[in-house]
């Protein structure tokens, strides 16, 4: 009835996997997916969570590459599997093998492991851009995490200009690269959905210049180099070659480290001679600062370098064939044109190089100043102060000072001494008593109305409504770092007695931002070691060492014998069932 039509097929067209053999999603440039979100659709196909397919799937396969972990890498390693080194290379071989694709590569961030440091390259949580997963949904496609997203100082999605999230919005909790409920678009506690529209802020990019910077850099270095299989470290080394000689030209190396970078003098050096390699923030503070894209720093097509957003305070490194002549010049049209007092610091700054500089090499020219100086002082005082001739003004001089008297209200010796330009120091010496009268009048009505009328030069100059509005200014700027009184004290030429006697609610706020401002910086601390010593842990376990505290601390840049750390030390081997006598022997690593 039915005609059977045979087909054949050759044995090279059917191929079977141990896994299904999924295929990554917009797998180019800065769209593509990460390889966390590749396992975790991975797991979802075959109807087993991310725990299961990572210990009894991948686990026995780390083996053969000496990955003796007797709990799940996995959990304390997430983070580290779409990044660089060991970690990640090993399970690209392990997936390829088991699914059939290839070029699985391109779901990590290998390719960038010969220019960049992988200190602090990735985030230690799961971060999303909640728009981009509503508009997978929406247009019906499968929803995927974005290798872009899991890379330090990217926090901006640029296509909506909205902050990626890390947090659910339902239980508020922070997400893990990877977890046993982990599924694409959904939060691993309530399972909620994570994506949403949120409306447009205007004024966005003006707000977040910087941050929306880093995420533009990080998104066409990923464009540029995703067809590039491995990036070479020598355009790189070339491209410092050329930042350093260009600095060399106008400022010091140093100042630049030390005021710009805030680093060691010779890190640059170091990367210079390609020893060592930078991390991720310091390749975006170059790029921002020298107004480089840093696809032109790793590609090795660096041209030009700017000076425009460089501080300040960063001095000239001085040549004396060079500079001598222009500095000369410099000088001597402002001794001419001298009409007001000037110090040797404002000078310095005023002409960019370091006040021994001035002092070594124009020291006529500086002491010609210095007369200048001393000639304005004099003359300022003669304008302030007239001879006093006792005989002749002695009636005038008490009078006026027994109407002072009289008056009931304060009076400095200050006001005094404006007044009848004289010095203070005359009428002490001719009217003793009378001036002792002052004071003690104005102290009486001091303490009568119940405050202190009589400021200091430098407090009076400041007004009470401009110092207050300065710190409700101060008070509204301090979010990560504190600003302490002693600053304040610097800045607005006030005692802290003063500033907390005159505004003591004021004062209050600042102190209790400051203590939160401290408290948050710990908390972030306490957390990033406490990272730190967990992925010490699980690193030597696998490396089959007992991490014990003597083992541990010798690879830590802090103290573990601090309660908080000794309880997360205590913690974590309990929950991974870890026994001394299970190992053989401690012995150092890296």
């Amino acid at each position: 009835m039915y005609d059977i039509i045979s087909i054949k097929q050759k044995e090279d067209d059917l191929v079977t996997t141990p896994l299904y053999s999924i295929k990554p999603i917009a797998n180019e440039g800065k769209n593509v997916e990460s390889l966390s979100s590749y396992l975790v659709r991975l797991a979802n196909a075959h109807k087993v969570s991310i725990g299961i397919l990572t210990s009894k799937i991948l686990m026995p396969h780390l083996k053969e590459y000496n990955f003796n972990y007797s709990t799940n890498i996995y959990r304390g390693y997430s983070r580290h599997i779409n990044g660089l080194g060991e970690f990640s290379e090993i399970n690209i071989e392990i997936l390829e093998r088991l699914t059939e694709q290839k070029n699985l590569s391109s779901l990590t961030i290998n390719k960038f492991g010969d220019v960049i440091n992988k200190t602090k390259l990735m985030k230690s949580q799961r971060t999303w851009c909640p728009e981009c997963l509503q508009q997978m949904k929406e247009d019906l496609n499968v929803p995927y995490e974005k290798l872009i997203w899991n890379i330090n100082h990217y926090d901006i999605c640029l296509k909506h200009s909205i902050f990626l999230k890390s947090t659910c919005n339902q239980c508020g909790r922070l997400q893990n690269i990877l977890h046993v409920n982990s599924r694409i678009g959904y939060c691993q506690y309530c399972c909620s959905w994570l994506g949403y529209k949120k409306s447009v802020d205007t004024n966005f990019i003006s707000m977040y210049g910087d941050t929306i910077y880093n995420s533009k850099e990080i998104e066409d270095l990923v464009d540029f180099f995703f067809a590039t299989a491995k990036i070479s470290r020598k355009p790189f080394i070339s491209s410092i070659n050329f930042i350093n000689d260009k600095l060399r030209e106008k400022i010091s190396l140093r100042e630049f480290s030390l005021n710009n970078l805030e680093m060691h003098p010779g890190s640059l050096l170091r990367y210079n001679q390609g020893r060592t390699i930078p991390n991720i923030t310091l390749l975006l503070k170059i790029s921002r600062l020298l107004d480089i894209r840093l696809v032109e720093i790793l590609s090795g097509e660096v041209k030009d370098i700017s000076f425009k957003s460089l501080n300040r305070q960063s001095k000239i490194r001085y040549n004396h064939r060079v500079h001598y002549n222009a500095l000369e010049v410099s000088l001597n049209n402002i001794i001419k044109s001298q009409g007001d007092i000037i110090s040797i610091t404002t000078l310095s700054k005023k002409l960019n190089v370091s006040r021994k500089t001035l002092r070594e090499s124009f020291p006529d020219l500086i002491n010609k100043i210095k007369k200048n100086n001393d000639k304005i002082n004099q003359n300022v005082e003669k304008k302030m102060y007239r001879f006093y001739n006792h005989e002749n003004d002695c009636k005038k001089v008490m009078a006026y000072l027994q109407k002072v008297l009289m008056l009931e209200r304060v009076i400095t010796l200050e006001q005094i001494t404006t007044e009848l330009k004289i010095c203070s120091s005359t009428l002490k010496k001719y009217f003793p008593n009378l001036v002792e009268d002052i004071k003690v009048k104005n102290k009486l009505m001091a303490q009568k109305r119940g405050r202190f009328t009589s400021i200091s030069k430098k407090y009076k100059t400041i007004e009470m409504k401009r110092v207050k509005e300065k710190l409700q200014e101060i008070s509204n700027s301090i979010e990560e770092e504190p600003i302490y009184l002693s600053h304040i004290e610097e800045e607005l030429g006030i005692s802290q007695y003063r500033l907390r006697r005159k505004f003591p609610d004021l004062i209050k706020l600042i102190s209790a931002k400051n203590k939160d401002s401290k408290q948050r910086k710990r908390r972030v601390y306490i957390d990033n070691c406490n990272q730190e010593l967990i992925n010490t842990i699980t690193h030597l376990i696998s490396q089959d060492i007992y991490p014990g505290v003597d083992a541990l601390q010798k690879h830590l840049n802090f103290k573990i014998n601090n309660p908080v750390f000794l309880s997360v030390w205590r913690k974590t081997l309990m929950e991974l069932g870890i026994e001394k006598k299970s190992f053989r022997k401690e012995v150092d690593f890296w």
